[in-house]
C-alpha cells in the first residue's frame, strides 16, 4: 500500500466508523505480516543460502517480525526454534529499552493534562493528572506482574487520590527501588 493510497483511504473513512477503521487497520497488519511470513517461509525452506539471507532480513525488520515469527515457529528444527525465539527476545529487549527511556523522561514531566471530554453522567469527580502520573500508572500496568486486575484498579485509585507531593515520592521510590508495592500498605504503615 502506497502512502498516497493510505492517505486517500483514510480521508474517505468516517472517524466514527469503527468497523471501517478496524478493517483498514487489519488490512495494513495483514499486508505487513504477509510479507514477513514469506520471508520466514524462505528461511524454513531448507536452502541454506536463501535461509541465511532471509534470516538477515528478519533481523533488520525489527519488531515487525514478532507476531509472524511467533505464529510460525519451527519447533521441529531445534536450531531454527532457538534462533527464532532469540530473534523475538532480542527485538523485545530493544523495545523494552526504548520504552524505558521514554518512561524515564515522562516520569520527570510535571505538565498537567487537559480534562477529557466526559459524556453523560459521571459518578466521580475527575482527578487532574500529570504526564508523570500517567507514566507511573502505565509502568505499573506493564511491570507489576504480580498484581491482578482488581489490585491494579485499587492501586491506581489510591495513587490518583494522593497529593502531588505523595505521588512524586512514590514515583521516586519506584525509580530508586525498582519494586512495586501494594499502595494500601503505605496507609496501613502510617497508622
Amino acid at each position: 500500500m502506497e502512502n498516497s493510497n493510505i492517505s486517500s483511504i483514510l480521508k474517505s473513512l468516517n472517524p466514527e466508523d469503527e468497523k471501517g477503521l478496524e478493517a483498514f487497520a487489519e488490512k495494513i497488519i495483514l499486508k505487513a505480516r504477509e510479507e514477513t511470513h514469506k520471508i520466514i517461509n524462505i528461511m524454513h525452506s531448507g536452502n541454506k543460502i536463501e535461509a541465511d539471507k532471509a534470516s538477515a532480513v528478519l533481523l533488520d525488520l525489527g519488531d515487525l517480525v514478532l507476531r509472524p515469527i511467533l505464529d510460525s515457529l519451527d519447533s521441529d528444527n531445534a536450531g531454527n526454534y532457538i534462533w527464532e525465539m532469540e530473534t523475538v527476545v532480542s527485538h523485545q529487549l530493544q523495545n523494552r529499552s526504548k520504552i524505558a527511556t521514554v518512561f524515564n523522561d515522562m516520569l520527570l514531566d510535571k505538565r498537567t493534562l487537559k480534562k477529557p471530554d466526559l459524556f453523560g453522567a459521571v459518578e466521580e469527580e475527575y482527578i487532574i493528572r500529570r504526564v508523570c502520573d500517567e507514566a507511573y500508572l502505565m509502568m505499573r500496568r506493564l511491570l507489576a506482574l504480580e498484581e491482578d486486575e482488581e489490585e491494579q484498579f485499587i492501586n491506581k485509585d489510591i495513587f490518583l487520590n494522593m497529593s502531588d507531593e505523595e505521588k512524586d515520592n512514590e514515583i521516586s521510590r519506584v525509580k530508586s527501588t525498582k519494586k512495586w508495592i501494594n499502595l494500601t500498605t503505605l496507609f496501613l504503615n502510617e497508622d
